[in-house]
């Protein structure tokens, strides 16, 4: 591990990578810029399917997944995820517009680590991002 002279943290050698899944393409646009400005890596799905074909062990670091979409949601991809040797420990924050306490309760029943509704407050999610890399 580097370490930077002026500071007593250590320095990662690769921006962490993001997989951001959301059948809304604004959505994605935004994530991207809003993750890149805080210096990670970040790669799109715009649905469960094709989030499962690109997530395999050590590809990246967090999973932002949106639970209504079309084909696989995003129940489909979390349980994917916990399933597949190599990505059980990944972190997960699912970001939707679901409200109900049962989405809440499954989607943490099914092992996500942080539940944010829509609207997002970019401001505020670039730090939920930070603070779940860190705890992962």
């Amino acid at each position: 591990m580097k370490y930077d002279a002026r500071a007593t943290r250590p320095v990662s050698a690769a921006p962490k990578r993001v997989l951001v899944v959301d059948d809304d393409p604004t959505f994605c646009k935004i994530a991207l810029r809003a993750f890149t400005d805080e210096g990670t890596e970040v790669v799109t799905a715009a649905d469960g399917l094709r989030a499962i074909e690109r997530l395999r062990p050590g590809q990246v670091d967090l999973l932002v997944v949106d639970l209504e979409m079309p084909g696989a949601d995003g129940f489909s991809v979390i349980k994917h995820v916990r399933s597949t040797e190599g990505l059980t420990k990944l972190p997960v924050i699912v970001i939707t517009g679901k409200k109900s306490l049962d989405a809440i309760d499954t989607v943490y029943r099914l092992g996500a680590n942080s539940y944010v509704t829509k609207p997002v407050n970019w401001a505020l999610l670039p730090y939920k991002v930070k603070d779940t890399l860190a705890k992962a």
